[in-house]
């Protein structure tokens, strides 16, 4: 019934032009910017408030959190999920890999891909192009395929002024 509900507002409110959810099958959805696959786990997004994401993929078979003032930007992909692989090769049936988590005002660059099973500290940094294959620390950057350490940032308290 909840679901019900949730999808007759979201067809409300995008009839009357007000930003938010736009339920297209139960396939496929997209959310303030980010094209969700498979819809029916939509439950499983958790996005806080002034989140920035551009033309995002997220593969939704775990959870995904993204916390409060997260920028995603251009064609960036979470993917929470795999294919079974067995002697035949990868099977068409989804393997859950874990879920991701992007810590508040971290910045994850164009392109890039994060995997299933990971965090994304507070406030780093992912240069565009990279694939994120393990967790990153807080404040600190990453780039390259795969992702590794490139340097620590500056803490950074709420007046905007080094720690």
């Amino acid at each position: 019934m909840k679901r019900i509900i949730k999808r007759g507002l979201a067809i409300i409110t995008n009839w009357l032009g007000i930003p938010g959810e736009l339920y297209l099958t139960d396939r496929y959805n997209y959310v303030n910017g980010a094209h969700v696959f498979p819809a029916r786990n939509i439950d499983m997004l958790n996005v806080g408030k002034s989140v920035s994401m551009h033309n995002v993929l997220i593969n939704l078979w775990a959870p995904v959190v993204v916390e409060e003032g997260a920028n995603l930007a251009h064609n960036v992909m979470l993917v929470t999920g795999g294919h079974e692989i067995t002697s035949l090769g990868a099977q068409a049936k989804v393997v859950p890999r874990g879920g991701i988590t992007i810590r508040s005002n971290a910045f994850i660059g164009a392109g890039s891909i994060v995997l299933g099973g990971l965090i994304i500290g507070k406030g780093s940094i992912i240069a565009s192009g990279s694939v994120v294959t393990k967790s990153v620390p807080d404040h600190e950057i990453w780039g390259g395929n795969p992702a590794n350490y490139i340097r620590k940032l500056p803490d950074v308290d709420s007046s905007g002024t080094d720690k």
